[in-house]
């Protein structure tokens, strides 16, 4: 699966923490590693690359990771944060 984000985000971060929003949206709050995964959905990204790259930033195991990120990105499209495409 690539991730990407969506065109119509509006959004600012700071370490560890990120607000989203959609024109005339609520505003969704994310915490911890989920500004991180943002940074890395500037381009389109496989979802075993942001595991991988998740994985190697915090010195732990993908299989660890995976199902956080797979939630987080999951949380993300339900809000039309991001798009996948394949």
């Amino acid at each position: 699966m690539i991730w990407s984000r969506a065109g119509n985000v509006l959004w600012r971060s700071v370490p560890g923490y990120l607000v989203l929003a959609t024109d005339g949206g609520t505003p969704s709050e994310v915490f911890g590693s989920g500004s991180e995964v943002w940074e890395l959905l500037q381009h389109p990204v496989e979802t075993e690359a942001l595991v991988t790259a998740l994985a190697e930033a915090y010195s732990t195991t993908v299989e660890l990771v995976r199902p956080a990120v797979e939630r987080l990105l999951e949380q993300l499209l339900a809000g039309g944060y991001v798009e996948q495409t394949g």
